[in-house]
């Protein structure tokens, strides 16, 4: 009966309100008994059916299940959309402290999955407005879930300020969430704060202390199956064991993030392991499994909308077609990161990175003047939010770039001096030894060959240690030109 979709819409459409909401209810009531031991399965379709039936209470039961269902299997749009219903329908119910309660988890379940997606002062508002809705419960209850609910507000809170270059904030909000979990035997959301203050430290360039904190977490996250907080912070860890000098168990470690990424069938998740990987074979000087990685994550960056990646890819990308002798590409690509990063309109993690890298790629062409006005710039921007290991690119570039333009050899090693100095500081090893090999070489140039020595050997003993057989050679041909 009525089998033509139009027959039944007409049907449909001729129906009083009344007689349509009873309908659905009657439906959602049948769906609950047949599928009783499936609900998750079906918690969408209850949700949809009691929404036209005007059950505001088992809409949001249905719309919450729901939502949670999605997020497990990382159909993120699915999950936002179900959790917005829930919260439009927490409008209209009665402000318990029971619904207060559930649209706090809701705000913070909603971030969780969408800060990827939107404007950080979005997430800030969900966050800020769950914050007071908890606190006012604390007070006046002193329950302990509580306080774990403000534990991951408060790390969620942190996560967001890193996201924006705020460290300070960022890191006394995650301390907060440690205080607040101290007695939780919630391991994960204990590994929390380490995964994330181990990040940040990542991002400054401080390696040698961030692969602690990383290591540290990432056994609870890998045992709680927290799969994209492990994604994140086994690809940081991968990052900082290549900074470190060591390269086969970076590319090991990023080759596992990726295959999890996958395997979980998280787009973004996926996009920031590409990420990842590209950029643990620019600090093992990979450029051509740089550029071919840079482009995959552009692809699936760009399929789902994950503007940060794709900056990023785009970024990775143009630094491998300048040092493979792409100029116009290279000035593409970097021009397209710069558009995107236009988009964002608001500082975010990675931005001293780029001004590093927009710098390197422009030395790279040919352009030294424009290097070096970059480079004073990232010089600039890094150290107003900390960041040592782009001060030490920035410094670097800048003195090659002051090299080429035959000026004062007193101000070149001033920026060779504080390059090394900053990633000495950071433990960046790798990148220690290419500016000992970049001063070693201009000392050569200028026929000062017993500093060049110096410098060649040092460079030659870091590229040794972390198995980069081509710098390795190069170095050692340097050396073999002038012995004294």
């Amino acid at each position: 009966m009525f089998a033509h979709a139009l027959v039944q819409d007409t049907v449909y459409a001729s129906m009083l309100k009344q007689d349509r909401r009873h309908l659905h209810r009657m439906v959602g009531e049948v769906l609950e008994q047949v599928y009783v031991d499936h609900i998750d399965e079906f918690a969408a379709l209850l949700a949809h059916h009691f929404a036209l039936a005007g059950d505001d209470k088992k809409t949001l039961q249905y719309a919450v299940r729901a939502g949670d269902a999605a997020m497990r299997v990382y159909a993120y749009h699915e999950a936002r959309s179900l959790y917005e219903k829930a919260l439009t329908t927490l409008d209209r119910l009665e402000n318990s402290d029971e619904h207060c309660r559930l649209r706090a988890d809701t705000l913070v379940k909603q971030v969780s999955i969408s800060y990827p997606y939107q404007h950080s002062s979005t997430s800030f508002k969900c966050l800020m407005e769950a914050e007071a809705i908890v606190q006012d419960l604390y007070v006046s209850t002193q329950r302990d879930e509580d306080r774990l609910r403000l534990a991951r507000i408060h790390y969620w809170l942190g996560r967001m300020h890193g996201y924006r270059n705020e460290t300070h904030q960022a890191i006394d909000n995650l301390m907060l969430t440690l205080q607040e979990a101290g007695n939780s035997n919630d391991e994960t959301l204990l590994a929390f704060p380490s995964a994330v203050i181990g990040r940040l430290m990542n991002i400054q360039g401080q390696f040698g202390a961030a692969e602690a904190l990383l290591q540290q977490a990432v056994g609870p996250l890998e045992k709680g199956e927290n799969w994209a907080e492990w994604v994140s912070t086994l690809g940081q860890l991968a990052l900082a064991q290549a900074a470190r000098g060591r390269a086969s168990q970076a590319v090991e470690n990023g080759t596992r993030v990726l295959q999890r990424a996958m395997a979980i069938k998280n787009v973004a998740s996926i996009a920031e392991a590409q990420a990842m990987l590209a950029a643990i074979y620019f600090m093992i000087g990979d450029y051509d499994r740089m550029a071919k990685m840079a482009r995959v994550c552009i692809q699936t960056a760009e399929s789902s909308e994950t503007r940060l990646y794709c900056f990023l890819g785009y970024a990775m990308l143009a630094l491998a077609q300048s040092e493979q002798g792409e100029p116009d590409n290279a000035l593409a690509s970097i021009q397209r990161a710069a558009e995107i990063d236009q988009t964002m309109l608001e500082g975010r993690v990675y931005s001293d990175w780029y001004a590093a890298v927009h710098a390197q790629v422009i030395l790279n062409i040919g352009e030294s003047e424009e290097a070096c006005e970059l480079a004073r710039q990232g010089v600039q921007l890094a150290q107003s939010i900390g960041g040592i290991f782009s001060v030490g690119l920035s410094e670097r570039v800048w003195a090659l770039g002051l090299a080429q333009r035959h000026a004062d050899w007193e101000k070149i090693e001033t920026h060779l001096e504080k390059s090394l100095n900053a990633f000495e500081t950071g433990d960046a090893r790798v990148e220690s030894a290419r500016t000992h090999a970049a001063w070693g070489k201009l000392l050569q140039a200028r026929g000062q060959y017993r500093a060049a020595r110096e410098h060649l050997e040092l460079a030659i003993d870091r590229f040794q240690e972390a198995e980069l057989t081509r710098e390795l050679n190069a170095a050692r041909q340097a050396l073999s030109e002038r012995v004294t």
